[in-house]
């Protein structure tokens, strides 16, 4: 089932004229996703399909990581180069869903002030519609009941919360790096076509191809 309620609260933090590089290209790291890939290719976007973790070849040609719950078949490894990439300026998108996938996820998120807190059912989610967010013009969007929840500690970090307040989405900085995370898969293509979660999705890629550099997160 879907749930959804947008409202105007949580922004993002405040934004200077000082900007990470801007770049259009992808991995894409997310499975049953292909109308996205489609969607992103339309946008300009230089899309690289990723059969397993980024490589360090990929990540010297990349601005922009989207994964999923395969990451907790990432190695230690692999989850240490990935950080590495974006503490020096990548953009991370994280879509987190399964249980199974919450250490590893961690594991990347750690020092970021976001963690995967457990699985639990929510009855509406809200999302920001203010002028700072990505997300803004946004009034309709759908959301798999039963849903990770995330742990957070600053909340101008949130930009999805539940109807309880617990945050759903949250997005900070890295090193010189930016990573949002969702706590769903709303990417995959039985929820892209379901209310706005499309126009979502292009809000999120073009916000990650030129992000704000924030102050205090």
């Amino acid at each position: 089932d879907l749930f959804y309620q947008l409202s105007p609260v949580h922004q993002l933090p405040a934004t200077t004229d000082d900007q990470l590089p801007v770049g259009r290209n992808i991995g894409f790291g997310l499975t049953n996703s292909y109308t996205l890939l489609a969607d992103l290719s339309q946008q300009n976007f230089s899309v690289q399909t990723l059969p397993s973790a980024p490589t360090e070849s990929v990540l010297k040609t990349t601005q922009i990581v989207v994964l999923d719950d395969l990451v907790s078949f990432y190695s230690d490894s692999e989850i240490e180069e990935l950080r590495e990439w974006i503490s020096y300026g990548g953009r991370l998108i994280l879509t987190i869903n399964n249980s199974e996938a919450h250490q590893k996820a961690n594991e990347i998120l750690l020092g970021t002030g976001i963690s995967i807190a457990s699985v639990d059912p929510f009855n509406e989610m809200v999302i920001p519609t203010t002028p700072q967010s990505p997300f803004n013009g946004i009034t309709e969007v759908g959301w798999i009941n039963g849903s990770s929840v995330l742990a957070v500690d600053n909340n101008e970090k949130i930009t999805i919360i539940d109807s309880q307040s617990r945050p759903l989405a949250a997005t900070s900085t890295f090193g010189e790096g930016v990573v949002m995370v969702f706590s769903n898969s709303l990417f995959n293509d039985s929820q892209l076509l379901q209310y706005q979660n499309r126009q979502l999705s292009q809000a999120v890629f073009n916000w990650s191809a030129e992000p704000p550099l924030w102050l205090e997160i």
